[in-house]
């Protein structure tokens, strides 16, 4: 699943950020400052769906 990716890429933050159930990949990875090619290839994958949906 794409998500794993995801979630190497950002590292420590996501789990800081994941009370916030209405956080999305794609804003997390903004602010964790994943460069923008990598972000376009989350939103192409659809992984700007939020926590809620994935977890």
């Amino acid at each position: 699943m794409q998500s794993s990716k995801f979630i190497r890429a950002i590292g420590k933050d996501i789990r800081i950020e994941r009370n916030n159930k209405n956080i999305s990949f794609v804003d997390l990875a903004k602010k964790s400052g994943v460069n923008k090619r990598k972000i376009s290839d989350f939103e192409r994958e659809g992984l700007n769906t939020t926590f809620k949906k994935v977890y």
